[in-house]
């Protein structure tokens, strides 16, 4: 509650700005004084009463030129926190990162830090690595010699993710040695492992695998004087590493130690931390051929509960327990239902996304309508002290704004078909008799060629991940979805030996090229050669798949020698995966998917041409 004298100072503030289209000089004060006051009973009330505190020391703030900065800067700090509380991050953001655009020369103390952390930790979390280094560029230009070393730490732990979510590892590493020398200079041997920790991530997936494995082992020979939860990191992420590289015994020793530690640790979440070990070690022992501890690591895995591990987590056990199934010879109800399991786990993480992002539309929807409510009270409020020269610029506001809404509903319509039609897209795409006839393949070579089994069980099991990675994404990486389209082909090739050929072509692109595309756009013109093309033909059917880059887009030839199109008085018919295509393609390219049957272009030739156009970006913030 206000002190009476802070009451008096905030009741004659309002006044002052109640009475004054402006504010005099000599008023500014006992408005700086309310300003204050309100931000202090934001401090101390409800999210309700805070969002009318701020609203109100917003409103004196705009009632004047001359309030100080600093003033300003923590009303919109205020507003951050407000809004991070609530969930609207796109809000926070923006508040914090106004809040740090008024610290000029250079930081000042502590709170002016707390600006810029809060603005690129909210950007970090949104994914926005572009806006991110914009923040953190900028705090480090307002930093000098005379700042604490614990502030330039922060500065170089911004760097040191930002970089490593852009896979830039060669920055990230140098923002790491700097934190490191920081350390060293302030003794700090306890903050020290948590950092070399990250190095050895950074060393590992930039490819110094050797100087990762160094730093871990050295880190294995302290584990007497490291903490539990420093163990059971070390001992982790080395099993992890010696589980990439084919090193199966000793990964699983060294899970087996990570597991050991975290039974140790007495914090909440601890059994999502026991979810990854029992993840661990059931995949290793499936791969020792241990058959029996793996099945004890999944029911080890299941007692957590569904609500104490991550959804990534339960679809890796249940690809595990699809794996163990096969390699124990179960029966074909049984890898069914495993794989129901699995479309069911996939089905639940899908209708939670487009929930989660149709209620997010919906919520900024009803936001932009509130805030046009503020405005038109607003409006109402400013039109008894201004004369008809401001009321014309009020409406003329007024209906931007009617418009910009209208634009948003507009939008948020065609977004919500476009999840609608991603939807529909992934479940045409993992046909069932696809998946079951592969099974059986690789059911048929168990018993007659089991290395090769082995082989086409891995190309499944990743085909089968790379999908449900994939499918989560608007937009994936061109790599590797030419990775799932070959893979698809494979196992193809896996059920019709010799059957046909395929070859893709990449012109001005290279593979590995960081180029981000839609997902699943490619595999079902594919499936349309291989089942109806080539079905029932003579000789070896050719599969060639050009990708050549524009400058908006990326130009898609599916090429094939199989029958072609059967001539019909009837109206040709689309299946339901490649009309949901060519419906999202005509969306966001503005151009038709060209199907041409050879025959009709050179005499003698049999075959189709599928030609469209693929829209890119250059990151998954574009």
């Amino acid at each position: 509650m206000l002190k009476t004298h802070q009451l008096y100072v905030l009741i004659v503030g309002l006044f002052v700005i109640s009475c004054k289209p402006g504010i005099n000089e000599q008023d500014v004060a006992t408005v700086e004084a309310a300003i204050i006051a309100q931000q202090k009973i934001a401090g101390k009330s409800s999210l309700d009463s805070t969002y009318t505190a701020l609203s109100e020391a917003q409103k004196l703030i705009e009632g004047t030129t001359t309030i100080s900065d600093s003033l300003k800067a923590q009303n919109k700090f205020l507003f951050g926190q407000y809004y991070a509380k609530k969930g609207v991050q796109d809000s926070a953001v923006i508040n914090f990162h106004d809040a740090s655009d008024f610290v000029k020369g250079r930081v000042g103390n502590v709170l002016e830090l707390n600006y810029f952390y809060s603005a690129w930790d909210m950007y970090n979390r949104l994914d926005k690595s572009g806006d991110c280094i914009t923040v953190m560029d900028r705090f480090t230009e307002l930093l000098d010699e005379d700042h604490p070393d614990t502030w330039w730490a922060v500065a170089y732990y911004m760097g040191e993710s930002t970089y490593t979510k852009l896979k830039e590892y060669d920055k990230a590493l140098a923002n790491n040695q700097k934190r490191i020398e920081l350390l060293e200079k302030a003794k700090d041997t306890v903050g020290m492992v948590d950092v070399i920790l990250f190095r050895t991530e950074l060393q590992y997936k930039s490819g110094k695998k050797q100087e990762a494995y160094d730093e871990l082992a050295d880190l294995v020979k302290k584990e007497s004087w490291l903490t539990d939860d420093q163990n059971r990191v070390v001992f982790g992420d080395y099993g992890s590493y010696l589980f990439k590289e084919g090193d199966y015994p000793k990964a699983k020793d060294y899970y087996l130690k990570s597991l050991y530690y975290k039974r140790r640790l007495d914090v909440p979440n601890k059994k999502r931390l026991l979810s990854y070990s029992y993840s661990n070690l059931a995949e290793v022992s499936i791969e020792l051929k241990e058959y029996d501890q793996a099945q004890k690591y999944i029911d080890s895995f299941k007692t957590l509960g569904a609500n104490s591990v991550t959804r990534d987590m339960e679809r890796n056990v249940l690809t595990h327990r699809l794996k163990l199934a096969i390699n124990t010879d179960a029966s074909d109800e049984d890898l069914f239902e495993y794989l129901e399991d699995i479309f069911e786990h996939q089905n639940k993480e899908y209708q939670e996304k487009f929930t989660t992002e149709l209620a997010a539309l919906k919520k900024a929807n009803e936001k932009e309508k509130e805030l046009l409510a503020e405005k038109q009270a607003d409006a109402i409020e400013k039109l008894r002290l201004e004369n008809r020269f401001i009321l014309s610029i009020v409406i003329a506001a007024l209906l931007g704004a009617i418009g910009f809404i209208v634009y948003k509903q507009r939008q948020y319509r065609f977004e919500r078909q476009s999840i609608q039609m991603q939807q529909r897209l992934l479940r045409s795409q993992m046909n069932p008799h696809f998946t079951y006839n592969t099974l059986y393949a690789i059911q048929n070579h168990i018993k007659t060629d089991q290395d090769g089994a082995v082989k086409y069980l891995l190309k499944f099991s990743r085909l089968l991940r790379l999908i449900l990675e994939n499918s989560m994404q608007n937009y994936v990486e061109l790599e590797s979805e030419l990775e799932s389209l070959k893979k698809y082909m494979d196992l193809q090739l896996l059920r019709f030996p010799g059957k046909f050929t395929y070859d893709v072509q990449l012109h001005d692109l290279e593979e590995d090229e960081l180029l981000f595309i839609p997902p699943m756009l490619m595999q079902p013109f594919v499936e349309n050669s291989i089942e109806h093309g080539f079905h029932n033909m003579d000789g070896v059917g050719s599969i060639v798949i050009s990708l050549t880059r524009k400058k908006k887009f990326i130009e898609c030839t599916i090429e094939d020698n199989g029958q072609g199109k059967v001539t019909s008085n009837k109206k040709e018919k689309r299946s339901a995966s490649t009309q949901l295509i060519a419906d999202f393609l005509k969306k966001a390219t503005k151009q038709e998917v060209q199907v041409q049957n050879k025959a009709d272009i050179k005499a003698n030739t049999s075959g189709m041409i599928v030609t469209f156009l693929i829209p890119f970006k250059l990151t998954e913030d574009d």
